[in-house]
């Protein structure tokens, strides 16, 4: 059902054991600002993708994977099962992301023919399927330009061409009220997807790839506690920075997400 593309001729392509990885995770944990964390109008958390068997084999123990490619592989399969096993069993997934830009915009071009230039643009497939099922989706997007630049992540055009196909990427989706935006203009939080109840992807800022431009490793882990907190840390996030961001938008008069999304991403570049 899901296209696999052969990564087992890498060499740097190593997965942890589950005590090491659970000591990444522990210390790599979320904390909001006493600020952020006063907002409680948060929704209760619904396990009920978690506690059926449908999609027991997204499940996975908690461990560490150090290979760029196997890890969009892995994720991009996470989603396309939650996506399709969803559809079929009439469930109602939530997927949630936070990262700089995150899947739904790549520099990566259709014509590039190397294997993580096809899984980049086969994970923004996945998540805009994702949201073109109809299931909600709530993205945090950073705009933090020390992490952007200070990490020589991106030049200033690489990061206009991650800008503008973000842009028209949230522009043809507009239609599709369960896709959920916010941008936070600093980054207190570690890249992550978070799929429903079931499964978490954090990829650690501090292990990115600047040559390869993308995350060098990623921790994956299905701990129920894990979950509840990392979803309830997201949420609290997101509720504040809507707030923030709706005020912004006012002032700034921009109806449309897209147009105040390039807007900010305008006045970045200038600053």
């Amino acid at each position: 059902m899901f296209r696999k593309i052969n990564v087992s001729n890498n060499d740097n392509c190593n997965i942890y054991d589950n005590q090491f990885a659970d000591k990444i995770v522990n210390n790599n944990f979320l904390y909001p600002s006493a600020f952020e964390a006063s907002y409680t109008d948060v929704a209760k958390i619904n396990f009920e993708l978690r506690n059926s068997s449908i999609f027991n084999d997204i499940y996975t123990d908690s461990h560490i994977i150090s290979d760029s490619l196997l890890r969009h592989q892995k994720l991009n399969e996470s989603i396309k099962k939650l996506t399709s096993y969803s559809n079929k069993n009439f469930s109602n997934p939530i997927l949630r992301i936070y990262g700089c830009f995150t899947s739904l915009s790549t520099i990566r071009q259709p014509s590039e023919s190397s294997d993580l230039a096809k899984l980049e643009l086969e994970e923004k497939d996945s998540v805009i399927n994702f949201i073109k099922s109809g299931f909600q989706t709530k993205v945090i997007v950073t705009l933090d330009q020390d992490m952007i630049f200070g990490n020589n992540i991106y030049t200033i055009e690489q990061y206009k061409n991650r800008c503008n196909d973000f842009t028209k990427t949230l522009f043809d989706l507009s239609k599709y009220d369960n896709l959920d935006i916010a941008i936070d203009y600093g980054n207190s939080m570690e890249s992550m997807y978070i799929l429903d109840t079931i499964l978490i992807c954090q990829l650690p800022i501090l292990l990115f790839d600047s040559k390869r431009i993308t995350y060098g490793h990623a921790i994956f882990n299905c701990e129920a506690d894990n979950i509840s907190q990392y979803i309830n840390t997201f949420d609290r996030k997101f509720s504040y920075l809507k707030r923030e961001n709706c005020f912004s938008r006012k002032v700034c008069h921009h109806d449309k997400f897209s147009d105040f999304f390039k807007n900010v991403c305008q006045s970045r570049c200038k600053v």
